[in-house]
């Protein structure tokens, strides 16, 4: 066949993959609208997890913009211009006046550097014990439903995330836990920590926010779903750069089939799991588009060169090319699956 119906077949895959994520976009969209939790809702501010501390953000701040935009909702804040941008910042209002906090370009690395991380703010999550592990190492230790943990040898722990951070980072260790219990303040002492940085408990927050949700006709789901999709083109295009600049790290941006797995979480939420299958359909096209060899658009690259040249590249050429698509494919695999693995076997030991 012609170089260009040849063409054709090899952008099939890439095609498909793009028209499904935004079919999946735009019903999604249509059908669960988007849930958020209003700015005026959190009266109490925001709580911060140790990424936020190092960047200066303090529980109980404000947000008042970011970007110069102010987010009609707490999840509006994280998007990808502040995620992947070099001169992102967040306003916030402390003690009454207005500060700017600069957002980091490696943002994405801070995140996403390690297992105890959490976002870098939170909605603040004040909380109680709502249940005991039997025979865990709370239960064993004394504590009760109820009982509220507000450090964590000696850190603040009020913050929900922030507890699961020094739990984490104290893990096969034994720790000293303030509580408030009754109105009045005890210690714990000699509490074993998991290896996976748990202790035997179930929580509930104590603070109730109203979630909005934002409704769509199908006529407006169409272009905001066109629009969520080819978004995912372009962050990860973003993303691809920053890598291979070196401003972020390769290992925190690149997820094996385990990481995708996890992101769907231990609860179905049909609305959580149509958005992720939507962006893996998209980030699926945008990898078969790129020029490496053995992926479709290493095929595209060889059938632009054919039509443009007027011959095709050696079948020696073709081969060669192909082992070296196989070798990086192969190793971007093994690299991936083997972070999961020593992020188990770190924690099994």
């Amino acid at each position: 066949k012609p170089a260009w119906q040849r063409m054709i077949v090899m952008l099939g895959g890439i095609i498909v993959n793009t028209i499904a994520g935004v079919i999946i976009f735009i019903l999604t969209l249509f059908v669960y609208g988007e849930t958020y939790t209003p700015l005026s809702e959190i009266k109490q501010g925001i709580g911060v997890a140790s990424v936020g501390t190092e960047l200066g953000f303090q529980d109980g701040d404000k947000i008042v913009n970011v970007n110069g935009v102010v987010p009609e909702g707490f999840e509006d804040i994280f998007t990808p211009e502040l995620l992947l941008g070099d001169d992102s910042f967040i306003t916030i209002s402390r003690d009454g006046l207005e500060k700017k906090m600069a957002i980091p370009g490696d943002m994405l690395d801070r995140i996403n550097g390690g297992r105890d991380r959490a976002l870098f703010i939170e909605l603040y999550a004040p909380f109680e014990i709502k249940g005991l592990e039997k025979e865990a190492a709370a239960e064993k230790a004394g504590l009760q439903v109820k009982d509220q943990i507000i450090a964590v040898n000696g850190k603040n722990s009020v913050h929900f995330p922030r507890l699961q951070e020094l739990l984490y980072q104290n893990r096969k260790e034994s720790v000293e836990l303030t509580i408030l219990r009754g109105g009045s303040e005890q210690i714990i002492k000699n509490v074993e920590v998991s290896r996976k940085g748990t202790i035997g408990i179930e929580v509930k927050t104590t603070v109730d926010y109203k979630r909005n949700t934002r409704y769509y006709s199908f006529a407006e789901s169409i272009p905001k779903g066109f629009s969520n999709a080819f978004q995912i083109f372009s962050n990860s295009l973003i993303a691809l750069k920053k890598v291979i600049t070196g401003q972020i790290n390769f290992m925190t941006t690149f997820n094996s089939p385990v990481g995708i797995g996890k992101a769907f979480g231990t609860e179905w939420i049909w609305a959580r799991f149509w958005v992720l299958t939507g962006s893996i359909s998209m980030a699926l096209a945008f990898m078969n588009l790129l020029p490496i060899p053995m992926l479709d658009g290493g095929y595209v690259v060889f059938l632009l060169y054919e039509m443009i040249a007027g011959r095709k590249p050696s079948d020696k050429f073709l081969e060669n090319t192909n082992r070296v698509g196989m070798v990086i494919l192969l190793t971007l695999t093994v690299v991936l699956l083997g972070k999961d693995i020593w992020f188990e076997i770190a924690d099994f030991f």
